[in-house]
């Protein structure tokens, strides 16, 4: 049996995730700029698998796009009054070995809404540990945040 060629590790700087109806696309970027990876995962092939592993992914914003011709309109989203914040995700590992993530959706808050028709969950700070210890109730964790809890930027 022959030995797997080591590849060449890239330290990522910014990972994107773009979350679609039926898909989704996770982008890595390298400290100089230029794509390391690029992975598109289908949501069904995941559907199975997710049995309330919970986790959460730390981001500083996320992007929206609307319009129909390139290039888009692109729409900055920030948390208003914190850094950083975090999405509500599921983390299991899968049958095959390994594991995966999907970022969880729900209906849009008054500030996605213009924009969108869904957007991901956003777990207010003092819901982050009720999400990773699931202390239980973890569906009403799952909601949009109240107006005006996003900065909302267009940036193209």
């Amino acid at each position: 049996m022959m030995a797997r060629a080591e590849a060449a590790v890239t330290p990522l700087a910014v990972i994107g995730v773009d979350i679609g109806k039926e898909v989704f696309h996770l982008v890595g970027f390298g400290a100089d700029g230029k794509i390391a990876f690029r992975r598109r995962i289908r949501r069904l092939a995941l559907r199975d698998d997710l049995d309330g592993h919970d986790g959460a992914l730390p981001a500083s914003h996320f992007f929206e796009f609307t319009g129909t011709k390139s290039p888009k309109t692109k729409w900055k989203f920030t948390k208003v009054g914190e850094d950083w914040f975090c999405f509500a995700g599921l983390w299991p590992p899968m049958p095959q070995g390994g594991e995966a993530f999907t970022l969880l959706t729900t209906e849009p808050g008054a500030d996605v809404a213009p924009i969108d028709d869904r957007q991901m969950v956003i777990l207010k700070r003092s819901n982050w540990s009720a999400w990773l210890e699931q202390t239980g109730n973890e569906a009403a964790l799952l909601c949009a945040l109240p107006a005006s809890s996003l900065r909302v930027e267009q940036v193209r």
